[in-house]
């Protein structure tokens, strides 16, 4: 996919204007972010930093 713009939508959430998709960074309890998850076409993808 092309590079695109993402909106935050608060508490680690984003969102795309130009797709029916959504970001949610993943923070541990400390709220260092260890991955994400990204919503698009009923699917939920987890991205785990290394």
């Amino acid at each position: 996919q092309q590079e695109q713009r993402i909106y935050y939508c608060g508490d680690h959430n984003f969102f795309y204007k130009t797709a029916l998709a959504r970001l949610m960074f993943e923070a541990d309890e400390n709220d260092t972010i260890v991955g994400l998850t990204l919503y698009q076409n009923g699917q939920e993808v987890l991205l785990i930093k290394d």
